[in-house]
């Protein structure tokens, strides 16, 4: 991946290649969470690229540091970016990673393979050589900073079939990450469930908690639960006024755009996490607020996660780690 390789070029490249026949697209809603738009070459296109004798492409990764801003055409683009002692240091931690993970096979025998690409579902998916790379949002250092991958496009009930050197896996990650950070910065004990809302299930009250937290606005978080997820007017009003008032020592965290401030130290703490595992000899692949090691290392994994919560935040509340176990 270089400068070549912006939203915009992309997009304009399968605009062209999708109506010509060369491309096959499937592309997500918009403002899904579960899926990603995915995009793989038609028999036409192998066609093409077999007779010219291109066929034989390789993944390089140019740069694992991605700093990134919205355009005024509403698309991200890769931007520039001066090298500073942080940066380097970034990029040292995720060479040394992705060096970790030079020896890992990954697989996922349960699906459909053709030569080049697995299928999942009704996605298409590549995958490349184990390698992260970080992203930078809003060309600030200080929002998001979340390391991504091909096998984090796999649904959570696919990811839980995949294999790691031929060995099952587990995927133990934090409960309520988000909103454990918005109490842990400011030395507060969250107790309880933050998602359980009387008269909602626990699900739309997840749903409607994340929805608040990125949002800029109560009126931005209300609409996206109607026009997004269907909800009712009132019904969203109701449930982001009662997920404020049970949440009330920190209300100021909500619908104050905060999300892509807390997924920067988010993404410090599962990085964290994953080069612990790896130096514990654990074979850790991050998905944000998990981590996928081999089943057997599951509960060694889920202590490491802990460790490095009550590091970084000493005075809060012990986080919660899910397990299968």
């Amino acid at each position: 991946m270089g400068p070549a390789y912006t939203y915009a070029n992309v997009i304009s490249e399968i605009d062209v290649l999708g109506p010509a026949g060369l491309l096959e697209e499937q592309r997500a809603k918009s403002g899904s969470r579960d899926r990603q738009s995915t995009f793989c070459a038609t028999p036409a296109l192998h066609s093409v690229c077999s007779s010219s004798g291109c066929w034989d492409f390789s993944f390089q990764l140019h740069d694992p540091i991605k700093l990134v801003i919205k355009g005024s055409d509403g698309r991200r683009h890769w931007i520039p970016y001066r090298d500073t002692a942080a940066t380097r240091a970034m990029r040292r931690e995720i060479e040394g990673i992705n060096a970790d993970y030079s020896g890992l096979v990954l697989d996922l025998p349960s699906v459909e393979k053709t030569d080049h690409h697995w299928i999942v579902e009704e996605s298409t998916i590549r995958p490349t050589p184990l390698i992260l790379y970080r992203v930078f949002n809003r060309g600030s250092w200080v929002c998001g900073g979340r390391a991504y991958a091909y096998w984090q496009q796999l649904p959570k009930c696919f990811r839980a079939q995949l294999l790691i050197n031929g060995e099952p896996v587990a995927e133990p990650d934090y409960r309520g990450l988000h909103a454990a950070l918005i109490y842990a910065e400011r030395g507060m004990r969250l107790v309880g469930d933050p998602y359980e809302i009387d008269g909602f299930e626990r699900g739309q009250s997840k749903l409607a908690f994340l929805i608040a937290v990125n949002s800029k606005s109560t009126r931005d978080a209300i609409g996206s639960l109607v026009r997004r997820h269907g909800m009712e007017c009132a019904a969203a009003t109701n449930i982001i006024a009662e997920i404020k008032a049970k949440h009330n020592r920190v209300s100021d965290a909500f619908c104050s755009d905060a999300g892509i401030r807390l997924m920067r130290q988010d993404s410090d703490l599962i990085l964290a996490s994953t080069r612990a595992c790896l130096n514990a000899g654990i074979a850790a692949l991050p998905v944000h607020d998990s981590l996928i090691v081999p089943l057997r290392c599951e509960q060694t994994a889920a202590a490491i996660l802990v460790e490095n919560f009550e590091r970084r935040y000493p005075t809060a509340s012990p986080c919660r780690v899910t397990t299968n176990a």
